[in-house]
């Protein structure tokens, strides 16, 4: 999720140095920033408003410790400073105390009940906790009160098409483009929402024009790689992919599907040092830190994988994706009791995980239950739709069942040479490959 620095009222100070110190944040140079809000602050102790702008560069440029310090100062000095508690909120999430920054940010909003970012940070917290009802309600709140602003757009349309929601999706980013219509943001996301709605053809044409428009920016190639995984073609979307990275090298989500897009062809260490890429752009960032426990897992490094997993759950014991990780570790390290106590937990808030629902199957299947391994199976087909996780599931039910027949006929069905998922791994294992 996209997060942006509340705006505030205007600055008091009326110093040069301080003005100048806006200048370069506004221009991106943090450093030159920093070094001039550093000594401003030393001349100026009573400056609330300058130690939170030092605060807040602390934070972007990843001296957490440093922020909270500056934070922690003006918090000690009984401050009811709305700014101060909305950064001290979005230095909690990006250490992954989830819980706490909804305090700081509840304590923002009672401060400035409008400040739309402090409503987006809040939607972000409540999305790692898994209550995505609320986030949609905070979201929109946030439209209503700055209907022009672009972020919040971003957010809500992203996560309605994460949710499969496309006509949802769409509507919010045709709502956004009435007021912002050259937002390249939301054009990628309309195409998004083109692709999703089976428009291949529409999507290409504006993914296109994204891409001759906005050729500084990674969205229009982003958009093309898109297509290109939806016909197959993994080695055309690594392409589209590596020129999306190369325009916007900070880009996020093009460096995660330029990482998927590597796996997807078995290049596991290209993808690895994606990943590594993305992670120190987003270090604190706990979506960032699962997916690149997810990329060690895929290059077989479990114990690595292991241990950031571990390190994800101590920061938020209930983070769903890492949880579900942790499930697949124990799965492969043949501990089928401990694996279903952790997917057991994740489907009491996310019944229609899939991944859960498949990886219980096998579970089931594993502690000699087939018949329920079976019936989890079949109505997660049902339910979800097919997938390689639910096949097999039902392999080692036939399998716990003796029938060594339907197990053949499963495994084999499953076993595919250019697969890299999870499932082909497995079915390896099982064929003793």
């Amino acid at each position: 999720m996209e997060s942006a620095a509340p705006r505030t009222v205007t600055v008091e100070e009326d110093s040069k140095e301080y003005k100048k110190a806006l200048l370069f944040i506004r221009s991106g140079d943090l450093e030159k920033a920093r070094e001039i809000l550093e000594e401003f602050c030393g001349q100026n102790p009573k400056s609330a408003r300058a130690f939170n702008k030092l605060a807040y560069v602390y934070l972007e440029i990843g001296n957490l410790e440093a922020a909270e310090k500056v934070l922690d100062g003006l918090l000690s000095a009984d401050r009811k400073d709305f700014y101060t508690h909305f950064l001290y909120g979005r230095l909690l999430m990006r250490r992954g105390e989830v819980a706490n920054a909804v305090t700081h940010y509840t304590t923002a909003l009672t401060i400035n009940p409008k400040d739309i970012y402090t409503l987006n940070g809040v939607a972000e917290a409540l999305l790692v906790q898994g209550d995505r009802k609320k986030a949609i309600r905070c979201l929109k709140k946030a439209i209503e009160l700055a209907p022009s602003d672009t972020l919040t757009y971003h957010n809500l349309a992203q996560l309605y098409l994460d949710m499969g929601q496309i006509q949802e999706a769409h509507t919010i980013v045709l709502c956004g483009l009435a007021r912002l219509t050259k937002d390249a943001r939301l054009l990628y996301l309309k195409g998004r929402c083109l692709l999703g709605a089976k428009d291949s053809e529409g999507a290409r044409a504006l993914f296109e024009e994204l891409s001759r428009d906005y050729p500084g920016q990674a969205w229009g190639r982003l958009g093309l790689g898109l297509l290109c995984v939806e016909s197959g073609d993994i080695n055309g979307a690594v392409r589209e992919m590596l020129c999306a990275v190369s325009a916007e090298p900070k880009n996020l989500e093009a460096n995660e599907r330029l990482a998927s897009a590597f796996s997807r062809l078995g290049e596991r260490d290209k993808a690895l040092a994606v990943m590594e890429k993305a992670l120190a752009l987003a270090p604190r960032d706990l979506r960032i830190q699962t997916l690149f426990a997810r990329t060690l897992y895929d290059r077989r490094l479990i114990l690595k994988a292991w241990l950031r997993i571990q390190g994800i759950l101590s920061q938020d014991a209930s983070y769903t994706p890492a949880r579900l990780l942790k499930a697949v570790l124990y799965l492969d390290e043949d501990l089928p009791r401990k694996a279903e106590e952790e997917i057991s937990l994740i489907l009491v808030t996310h019944p229609q995980d899939k991944e859960a629902r498949g990886l219980l199957a096998e579970c089931r299947a594993l502690q000699g239950a087939p018949g329920e391994a079976e019936e989890m199976a079949r109505n997660g087909i049902l339910e979800l739709g097919p997938s390689r996780q639910f096949d097999l599931a039902r392999a080692l039910a036939c399998r716990a069942k003796g029938d060594t027949k339907g197990y053949s006929a499963l495994l084999e069905s499953l076993a595919d040479p250019d697969a890299t998922d999870r499932v082909a791994y497995r079915v390896k294992k099982l064929a003793g490959l």
